[in-house]
């Protein structure tokens, strides 16, 4: 049974953390559109500095 996990990463840590669980196999990198994300926090991390779509 998977379970997913919902985790607050410290920007400083989190490219390398993700790198690292992914070749691992630890953690499945999944399309925007496949998750369940609310708009909000879409719209959350798109305003944050290393977000997608950041300016």
């Amino acid at each position: 049974m998977s379970e997913v996990l919902h985790l607050v990463i410290k920007k400083a840590y989190a490219a390398s953390l993700i790198e690292h669980l992914e070749k691992e196999q630890a953690i499945e990198i999944v399309e925007e559109d496949a998750a369940d994300i609310p708009d909000w926090q879409k719209e959350a991390v798109r305003k944050t500095a290393g977000g997608p779509g950041a300016s």
